[in-house]
């Protein structure tokens, strides 16, 4: 009988004690994957875009930038230009010190403002992360969407009008 009970205590034992190294496991990946940024978690997020055609539809940079307002990166940049002067161009001038027009192939996708400042990005993606901030700070803004191009333009508390286009051709900041 006492041979039947430990044999069962030991099964329970194992059992337990493979939960647990599963458990540490898992958390330590998971933790090490944040710190020394390995592909398998902590991938850059991007989201999706509908087509219509081959034109992308402004509701979806609107719902891009929406979900863009919780992100800490685009936060940090509104709350450092809260404050300024003229916050229309501290943002830009904040965003622009990390601007690198990268093209990328998949035209269906937007990149996060984290992977956007490190690998840089196309039109799309700086144009997600500006309307962001603008709109976290509380200025209109307005999205121009051309064949393969879309372009910011934000109206500042005084009515003025700014826009900022950037492309494989430059990055544009204008007072209009």
């Amino acid at each position: 009988m006492k041979e039947k009970i430990c044999k069962r205590c030991k099964k329970i034992q194992n059992k337990q004690t493979k939960i647990a190294l599963i458990s540490i496991s898992i958390i330590l990946l998971v933790f090490f994957a944040f710190m020394f940024n390995f592909p398998i978690i902590a991938n850059y997020v991007t989201y999706p875009i509908e087509k219509v055609g081959d034109k992308f539809i402004e509701k979806n940079f609107i719902k891009i930038s929406e979900r863009y307002q919780s992100d800490p990166i685009v936060q940090s940049f509104a709350n450092i230009c809260d404050n300024a002067e003229n916050k229309v161009v501290c943002v830009y001038e904040q965003v622009d010190y990390f601007y690198n027009f990268v093209d990328h192939d998949d035209m269906n996708y937007v990149k996060s403002p984290e992977d956007l400042l490190k690998n840089g990005g196309v039109c799309r993606d700086w144009v997600s992360t500006y309307k962001a901030i603008y709109d976290i700070i509380g200025y209109e803004t307005k999205l121009i969407l051309e064949p393969g191009h879309v372009w910011l333009v934000i109206y500042d508390e005084y009515g003025e009008r700014y826009s900022i286009s950037q492309g494989s051709g430059g990055n544009y900041f204008n007072l209009r």
